[in-house]
């Protein structure tokens, strides 16, 4: 019988030995799910709306805007961000309302803005005269539909008012099309316009708030403690980073790079662990060598988690804390994960995003940490692509991620320090996504039309004193285009880098082992 025991156990083994892993799929994350997240997540932000339940409706009053409207009382409701929109929803469909001033542009040029990159997808474009607006509707539909209980026809309807806009996007399925329409049309026909409210929302001293990271694993721990960060770098060849090291006669305690959804996982992730940097992997969201393509929808439906699963296993395997940036940029048209890719819908960035996320989470990978990153400038600049459309939920996010350059002076901007660059978003971040440390996920600066050296004293002296939420910076070190970012091309940049760098609140090797 022993034997028979031992044969057995053998036969056990060499099968589990030479099988291959078997993984898990994503699990699905609903729209449902993001809108009642939302919903819930705690924020700084003072809500300016009151909802009242009176004769079995709600009415709801946006005081930021001076706008109130009554909704029927199956719909929950998010007014938690009313400064960017309203939003009521039910699992057949959600209704966003955004308010805009329209200085200096006219309503013809903000319709054209609106639906530049649906316009083969319209069904139709009519006007109707509703509580005696003059309403303009587009209808118009995503063809392709992702899942079982995909919502995939849309309607805006617009309503132009002493020069601002009141948009409202309808999301559903053609199944309950009709009804929501219905819902839409009882909505309209009690808006009033009243006049607006304010409130202070900064009754906080922003400069106080100081972040720490702490990232255990059995082998490894990365610890930024607070009041402390980490400076990193982009380079176009990964190495180069040894090149800059050696020159400045210093560490460097972060590297960022960049791959595109079907890259399978690369060892160097391994190199900058042995070597105490934080790997920070920028995902994009298309393909080599076709780069023009959006593949949000693809990534929605797993078409990619074969090779997504190559990292979900090897940075398990390397069981020290690795940092994803996903999809970065997402509120700039140039992004091919933007709202122009994606049927001016912000929840397939989300989707996709949450996909990412959950396989590695379901696949027992909890040293992968995930970074939301928008770019400080939402192109186009309307509240209906503002980054806060694009945030998939605390639940997805670890750090939350900010971008902004000093192209100097151009057509578009002029030479800009710190202050200028990052003090309003990082205050809107800190109300929005309290308790969330924050990273610089890529900026530099040009070196002519101001002072570079200065700019980088400048850096450090902030984020030591004002700024200090910020945990990692990654200084983009390539020359892109006509700006000259790469710090090999100044010695006073490199002078002035080198002096920040000795400052003992500058993390040199982040990642220790246990």
């Amino acid at each position: 019988m022993k034997k028979v025991v031992a044969v057995l156990l053998v036969i056990f083994l060499i099968i589990n030995f030479f099988s291959p892993t078997v993984f898990s799929t994503s699990k699905k994350t609903t729209y449902y799910d993001l809108w009642l997240s939302s919903k819930y997540e705690q924020t700084l932000y003072k809500t300016n709306s009151r909802v009242v339940y009176s004769r079995g409706k709600y009415k709801l009053t946006n005081y930021n805007h001076g706008y109130s409207f009554q909704f029927p009382k199956d719909f929950n409701f998010d007014i938690a961000k009313d400064k960017y929109y309203v939003r009521l929803f039910n699992k057949s469909c959600r209704i966003d309302l955004y308010h805009e001033n329209l200085t200096n542009k006219n309503i013809n040029t903000y319709i054209d803005d609106l639906t530049k990159s649906i316009r083969k997808n319209i069904i139709f474009s009519r006007y109707a005269k509703i509580n005696n607006y003059n309403v303009r509707i587009i209808g118009y539909e995503r063809k392709n539909k992702l899942f079982e209980g995909d919502l995939n026809y849309y309607h805006y309807y617009i309503i132009n008012y002493k020069n601002k806009v009141l948009l409202i996007q309808l999301k559903t399925d053609l199944k309950n099309l009709s009804i929501n329409k219905k819902t839409v049309d009882q909505i309209i026909k009690t808006i009033n316009f009243n006049e607006r409210k304010k409130v202070n929302n900064y009754n906080f001293d922003y400069r106080t708030v100081s972040g720490e990271i702490n990232y255990l694993t059995n082998g490894y721990k990365l610890s930024i403690p607070k009041e402390k960060f980490v400076f990193g770098t982009f380079h176009e060849h990964s190495r180069d980073i040894d090149k800059l090291e050696k020159t400045l006669e210093t560490r460097i305690g972060a590297q960022m790079f960049y791959k595109n959804i079907n890259q399978p996982y690369d060892s160097y992730t391994e190199e900058l662990v042995s070597k105490g940097k934080i790997p920070i992997v920028t995902f994009l969201m298309n393909t080599v060598p076709d780069s023009s393509e959006s593949y949000v929808e693809k990534v929605i439906k797993g078409e990619f988690d074969n090779t997504l699963l190559t990292w979900v296993e090897n940075v398990k395997k390397l069981n020290a804390p690795v940092l994803f940036r996903i999809g970065n940029e997402m509120n700039g048209e140039w992004t091919f994960w933007s709202l122009k890719y994606t049927y001016n819908d912000p929840d397939l960035y989300k989707l996709a995003f949450a996909h990412i996320v959950n396989l590695f989470k379901t696949n027992g990978c909890n040293n992968a940490y995930f970074v939301w990153n928008p770019n400080n400038k939402s192109i186009p600049n309307y509240i209906w692509n503002d980054a806060v459309l694009f945030y998939p939920g605390n639940k997805f996010v670890d750090i939350i991620g900010m971008t902004a350059y000093n192209f100097g002076n151009t057509k578009y901007s002029k030479f800009s320090y710190f202050d200028e660059l990052y003090s309003d978003m990082y205050k809107t971040y800190l109300l929005n996504y309290p308790n969330k440390p924050m990273m610089i996920g890529e900026f530099a600066s040009v070196s002519s039309g101001g002072d570079r050296p200065l700019f980088i004293k400048d850096m450090f002296e902030k984020i030591k004193t004002k700024y200090k939420n910020i945990k990692i910076v990654i200084w983009f070190n390539k020359n892109d285009g006509e700006y000259d970012f790469d710090l090999m091309n100044s010695d006073l940049s490199i002078k002035a880098l080198k002096e920040g760098l000795k400052q003992d609140w500058i993390i040199k090797e982040p990642i220790q082992k246990n």
